[in-house]
């Protein structure tokens, strides 16, 4: 019994698995809990595109592409209850798409059963009526056509949205023919109805022009054409119609009727005589000036030639009319009238117009002699205008021979006009794009496919001397006769392309810059805590002289590591501008060594400095960049042999002698600089130029043309003045006028050398910086004064250990330090805590300050022990620091 059990639930799946293969939807039966594959019908696995096999390894929570990772499968949730469900998701075929199904499912026994039908193919259809749909909208509303439909024995018509948009009705009322007919023009209105009735009865075409009226009163013209259907008893049952608005058409044709006297009104006006004369040489039309004819019209027409002409002009041109009428080809005459005032000539060109009649149209030719004259001077300004112009204009015939050459372009190619013109235009490419010149030209010719320039191409040209050029050229085409014409306009690249380089340079530099600038901050906070070490171990050798020696040595040492950092911030940009009061005879003295290295021994360097020169404020790092531009250009200038000359002296520029100058002066005192040299002179083109940015005489590769840029950003960003003057193999000289500081006194104001400061009072200090070792340095330089100093690395403890401590005097940190937290941010948010705090920034270079609003005191690294203390000093005690300044 068990083996027919068996059999028999074999035949119950067979013919289960049969009737769910002809189903129209997918069918599956899956495990409650694991939603596990148990079964699936043919139409499943052609919707999946999965084997039954590789279904029954699967669950469906695995192909749901929006099931929540929480909740599970929509199928899980099912195991709630027995209720029948239907929901949409969406499910990944075994091909990597995605489709949207409906799923209706129903949990009982442990197991779902659930139908399944695939919703993207029926969206997709529906979609594609709707475009369908949307695009015969379109066509009827570009075509001004409407379409309707009237079934005659429900009496319903339809009409199409095209319909409703020509008459104006309102959407909201339902179409009926007796709104039709009230919109007909009450002149058409009985004949579209005696039309459309003879129509449905004989059969007849309705095809029909007529007029409706709109409601503002405006008129509309229509074109309606149907067609009628018929029951087998020959009755009609349904009508098919289109309506088209023509009303522009219908204008159109009355404005080509109006034009047509237009036309004869234009003929009438035109300097030249028009006549029509039939085969016999009978006047039949006049087209002319009245002013101009030889008779009056009325005595013309009708008349035979000979009526008012000679006869052996009249015997000429009946012979060449019989021959236009015969031939169809068109005939030239000429011939004189004698006048009282002199004779006169005359061109009378024939015309087959009919069979047997013929356009006479006569010219004064001396009406044609001064047109000739006016086109001859008007190719004389138009060959003036080609050759004033800057970019070169070539063109060339069909075959690419030269026809026009300006000057221009002589000048950038280097040929003369008569040696170029006749030669084949390839002479002026570089091989590579001759070779394949003729070849697009023809291509171009036969399939008019532009292989030539095109318009606004970059191209590579070749000058006389074989050397090449970048370009950018524009080719236009005309055609005279059937000869093809080509004009091409060159424009030559060669300094923007110089410019373009220039500026990536530039931008490397600047890029360059950028790194620099990082690598000297961070060496800066390293000689922080060497200087530091130094300063401490030399005030704790007493008897020592050799080791003090040594340290002092390495104290300079790094005094030297301090100025290249101090070179590489300012090449970064990122150096402070330090503006103090300098003597300029102390700093040219000073850069002497520099200077002569920098100009070779080849240039002699002379000063010339005045002995009482006043001071001038300015940024010490700007100047000394300046100068030494100005130096080398010099160098540069004299082919490293001859004088340079710096000259130094007090100026006072009055009111009357500040007009007087290339520019407007502020009347004021001065310190003046003047840097001279002996070398070629600068070209009086090039003169007004010299202090642009990328602008250089030299050539590719020796020189950006920032030098004299910067050289003038320098001086103008210290309120003064920069002018030159230059004689060609004389030499160059640059006058300079920075502004002279007033009560100062006449030495170098750089940091003065102070005794160690003592303090009048104790004072309770937080100090932070993320370099524990640098801390470990001013832990040791505050460790015989009277404060309580509390050391931090980490900001955020530093400013909870602030917000819990009810004194504080003075906050001391760094400007930039790890997890974004600026020096700034800690002292500000100190003084809310404690108003009365003060606080400064150490930093290795004061271009972060710059990130942070407001007015920050900032100590720039490295500093000694003296400069930090002295520092702390100005800050806590301000009033004891100014008195002793005073």
């Amino acid at each position: 019994m068990k083996g027919w059990d068996n059999l028999r639930t074999a035949s119950d799946e067979m013919d289960l698995s049969a009737a769910l293969d002809v189903m129209m939807d997918g069918f599956v039966v899956l495990h409650s809990e694991t939603t596990g594959f148990h079964l699936a019908n043919q139409k499943y696995l052609e919707m999946s595109g999965f084997s039954h096999q590789e279904l029954l390894e699967l669950c469906f929570y695995d192909l749901e592409v929006n099931s929540n990772p929480i909740e599970g499968s929509a199928f899980r949730r099912l195991s709630v209850d027995s209720n029948t469900h239907r929901f949409e998701t969406r499910q990944r075929c075994k091909d990597g798409s995605v489709i949207t199904i409906e799923v209706t499912a129903k949990q009982s026994a442990g197991q779902i059963v659930a139908s399944i039908r695939n919703l993207s193919k029926a969206r997709r259809n529906r979609k594609n009526l709707e475009i369908q749909t949307q695009l015969l909208k379109q066509a009827e509303r570009i075509a001004c056509l409407g379409h309707w439909q009237y079934e005659l024995q429900t009496n319903q018509l339809t009409w199409s949205e095209g319909v409703f948009n020509i008459f104006g009705f309102d959407k909201n009322v339902a179409p009926s023919f007796a709104h039709f007919l009230a919109r007909i023009h009450p002149e058409d209105r009985e004949l579209v109805e005696v039309t459309y009735q003879s129509h449905l009865k004989y059969k007849t075409p309705f095809d029909l022009i007529h007029r409706i009226e709109m409601y503002d009163g405006s008129i509309k013209f229509l074109h309606e054409r149907c067609q009628s259907e018929y029951d087998k008893d020959d009755v009609p049952v349904r009508t098919l119609g289109i309506v088209q608005d023509i009303s522009e058409r219908v204008e159109a044709e009355a404005s080509l009727k109006r034009s047509k006297q237009s036309f004869k009104s234009v003929l009438m006006g035109i300097p030249d005589l028009i006549f029509v004369f039939d085969k016999d040489g009978i006047y039949r039309e006049v087209y002319a000036d009245r002013e101009k004819l030889y008779a009056p019209e009325a005595q013309l027409l009708g008349q035979h030639v000979s009526a008012h002409l000679p006869a052996d002009i009249v015997s000429k041109f009946l012979v060449k009319l019989a021959e236009v009428l015969r031939t169809g080809n068109p005939e030239i005459m000429t011939y004189s009238l004698d006048y009282p005032d002199g004779a006169e000539s005359f061109e009378a060109r024939i015309f087959r117009y009919t069979a047997e009649s013929a356009v006479v149209v006569v010219r004064d030719q001396s009406e044609m002699e001064t047109a000739n004259q006016k086109i001859a001077a008007s190719e004389e300004r138009l060959k003036l205008i080609l050759d004033t112009v800057v970019d070169g204009i070539i063109s060339i015939n069909q075959k690419g021979r030269i026809v026009s050459f300006n000057r221009a372009a002589e000048r950038l190619f280097g040929y003369r006009q008569h040696e170029i013109l006749g030669k084949n235009v390839r002479m002026l490419m570089p091989d590579e794009l001759a070779s394949q010149h003729n070849r697009f030209l023809q291509k171009y010719l036969s399939s008019r496919r532009a292989k030539v320039a095109g318009v606004g191409r970059k191209v590579t040209c070749k000058r006389r001397d074989g050397t090449l050029f970048p370009a950018l050229i524009g080719v236009g085409e005309h055609v005279r006769g059937k000869t093809h014409f080509f004009t091409g306009v060159v424009k030559d690249l060669t300094k923007e392309t110089q410019l373009e380089q220039q500026l990536a340079h530039s931008q490397k530099m600047e890029a360059v810059g950028q790194l620099v600038g990082g690598i000297a901050h961070d060496f800066n906070n390293i000689l922080s805590i060497v200087t530091g070490n130094l300063d401490i171990i030399e005030a704790k050798l007493d008897n020592a002289p050799r080791l003090q020696r040594n340290i002092s040595r390495a104290i300079r040492a790094t005094e030297r590591a301090e100025t290249l950092t101090r070179k590489l911030l300012q090449f970064s940009r990122k150096q402070p501008l330090d503006i103090k009061p300098y003597s300029l005879n102390l700093l040219i003295k000073e850069m002497c060594e520099l200077l002569e290295t920098s100009i070779t021994k080849n240039i002699q360097l002379e000063l010339r400095l005045a002995r009482d020169l006043q001071l001038t404020s300015l940024n010490r790092g700007d100047f000394e960049d300046a100068l030494l531009n100005l130096a080398i250009n010099a160098r540069d200038a004299m082919h490293r042999h001859g004088t340079l000359t710096l000259t130094t002296r007090n100026a006072h520029i009055s009111p009357d002698k500040a007009k007087q100058g290339n520019f407007d002066f502020v009347p004021g005192d001065y310190i003046y600089l003047g840097v001279a040299d002996t070398g070629a002179g600068i070209d009086e083109f090039d003169i007004d130029r010299v202090f642009d940015p990328f602008f250089t005489t030299k050539e590719t590769g020796k020189g950006t043309g920032l030098g004299l840029s910067m050289v003038y950003g320098f001086v103008k960003r210290c309120g003064g003045y920069i002018d030159l003057d230059s004689t060609p193999l004389q030499g160059t000289t640059f006058h300079i006028w920075l502004p002279m500081v007033a009560d100062a006194d006449n030495k170098n104001t750089q940091d003065d050398v102070q005794n160690m400061p003592a303090f009048k009072g104790s004072y309770q200090l937080v100090v932070l910086d993320d370099e524990a070792d640098l801390l470990d340095v001013l832990q040791d330089y505050l460790s015989d004064q009277p404060f309580k100093a509390y050391y931090f690395t980490d900001p955020e403890a530093a400013m909870a250990f602030i917000a819990d401590t009810p004194h504080i005097d003075l906050v001391i940190s760094d400007v930039v330090m790890p997890g974004g937290i600026k020096g700034p941010d800690v002292i500000d948010t100190a003084k809310t805590k404690h108003p009365d705090l003060v606080g400064f920034l150490m930093t290795g270079y004061a271009g972060n300050v710059e990130l942070v609003p407001g007015d920050y005191n900032v100590l720039s690294k490295p500093f000694n022990r003296q400069m930090f203390l002295q520092r702390i000093k100005s800050v806590l005690e301000p009033e004891s620091t100014n008195a002793k300044a005073g």
